[in-house]
């Protein structure tokens, strides 16, 4: 056979697979995807990186512009489509994932001081997260109207030991941010416990299996529990954020119109109970080190762990609004149904998740049967600190940026948008309610440690 009939046989195979993937794609733009009815897609990460500075910013507004993109989301807009919707009884899922937008970096505030004035919050689409249900917009808007609010969760000891009660605080237990902190802080322990792999992370039992082995054992205790949790750094005060236009007139001049968030620092904390007790300070090493390890990778980690990718993308939220409330020192639009009016079909998190307590078993000469049990107890959370020192805050007024963002705008800001291409995905479009999603079979067994040092899967 010819080459000349060998690719004529090849495409008679191929001829049909080659259709079906020929119907499936969208005519394309400067290599974004786009829509059959030609409306604009959500700007993705995919296709350009968040911008940080007000010269990235620029360039981020002018592809947007270019490529048809659009990265505004109106509140005022969102609160009347997703009450209207409510009321008849269906929310579609454009509405219900906010459109395609899961990662906001900043806001951009209309007419100041006018009833007909709005917010539209700058975002885009992370293919690397889950879609976020408008009803995590819902809870930030409860958060930032509660003073002394902070959300926050915990697993807690329950009366029946395989197991570990969830709390929640903060926000109503019936949302879908109570689910991504309990799923998230499940996850983190998962990851610390070595129950759940990654490459790139070395558990906190392979850490203490390590010392143990390198002679660590003598007057070692029966157990120990270490919690973690997740929370803003308190020592970290580098400005995260710029405000690249400021309000205009009266109160306005000290506020800021256009504001851009730069940073999402979030940190892994640990501390070591001591005589049943938390609060004095002491740490172990291997925790220490595997909180300072997951700190170093967080953004790496939640891309690799969707729901502390998630769990970032809230943190992220609710900078992004508390910016809002205190340095763009305007009434949030559509407030009162946020408050009032919108209805959650959330379910809440499960109220109680399989413990992740490990024994070790190490062969050992300093006790009398020449093996010493050692029990890896885990506790902690996540905690969420609201608020913004607007002091603080760097300037780089960019001139006409805001008639920019907003030539295109119309009068009644009722601009249609379609989600990202392929979004959401469908296996993301409901959360599992009385099972835990990440949990990965009994997580109770004891772990052997014989003269061999074990890899992490003889550990299970």
């Amino acid at each position: 056979m010819n080459a000349s009939s060998k690719l004529n046989r090849h495409v008679a195979i191929l001829g049909p697979i080659a259709l079906v993937f020929a119907t499936c794609v969208t005519p394309s733009l400067g290599g974004v995807p786009r829509s059959e009815n030609n409306k604009p897609r959500v700007a993705s990460t995919k296709w350009c990186r968040p911008p940080t500075t007000a010269r990235e910013f620029q360039e981020f507004v002018a592809r947007c512009e270019r490529e048809k993109l659009e990265y505004r989301l109106s509140l005022k807009q969102l609160a009347r489509e997703v009450e209207a919707a409510q009321r008849q009884g269906e929310v579609s899922k454009a509405l219900r994932y906010l459109k395609g937008f899961n990662w906001f970096i900043g806001f951009v505030i209309v007419d100041r001081g006018r009833d007909d004035g709005d917010v539209l919050l700058i975002g885009m689409y992370d293919p690397s997260r889950s879609p976020m249900d408008v009803d995590c917009l819902a809870t930030a808007f409860k958060v930032l109207t509660e003073p002394g609010q902070v959300p926050a969760c915990s697993l807690e000891q329950d009366r029946n030991p395989s197991y570990q009660r969830a709390v929640v605080m903060g926000v109503p237990w019936t949302s879908t941010w109570a689910e991504i902190m309990i799923s998230a802080d499940y996850r983190m322990k998962e990851l610390a416990q070595g129950a759940i792999q990654d490459r790139n992370l070395k558990s906190f039992v392979s850490r203490k299996i390590m010392s143990m082995k390198r002679g660590r054992a003598r007057g070692l205790a029966a157990g120990e529990e270490n919690r973690w949790w997740f929370t803003r750094p308190a020592d970290d005060q580098k400005p995260r954020s710029v405000i690249l236009a400021r309000g205009e007139g009266g109160d306005g001049a000290h506020s800021a119109d256009i504001l851009l968030m730069t940073r999402n620092p979030v940190a892994l904390l640990t501390e070591k109970q001591i005589h049943g007790e938390y609060g004095t300070g002491v740490t172990a090493v291997e925790a220490r080190q595997f909180a300072s390890e997951f700190t170093r990778s967080m953004d790496q980690v939640g891309k690799r762990h969707r729901s502390i990718g998630d769990l970032l993308a809230l943190y992220r939220l609710l900078d992004v609004m508390a910016h809002l409330k205190g340095v763009g020192r305007v009434n949030l639009p559509g407030e009162d149904f946020w408050l009032k009016g919108y209805q959650t079909d959330s379910k809440g998190p499960p109220k109680k998740v399989p413990t992740l307590e490990r024994s070790v078993f190490i062969s050992s000469t300093y006790s009398f049967n020449g093996v010493t049990t050692h029990t890896l107890s885990v506790a902690g959370g996540v905690r969420m600190p609201v608020g913004v020192d607007s002091t603080s805050i760097p300037t780089e007024l960019v001139q006409d940026l805001k008639q920019r963002v907003l030539e295109d705008k119309p009068k009644s800001c009722e601009w249609a948008m379609d989600p990202a291409p392929g979004y959401p995905p469908e296996s993301m479009t409901k959360r599992s309610n009385n099972s835990y999603p990440e949990h990965h079979g009994d997580l109770r067994g004891p772990v052997a440690v014989s003269s061999i040092y074990p890899s992490e899967a003889a550990m299970r």
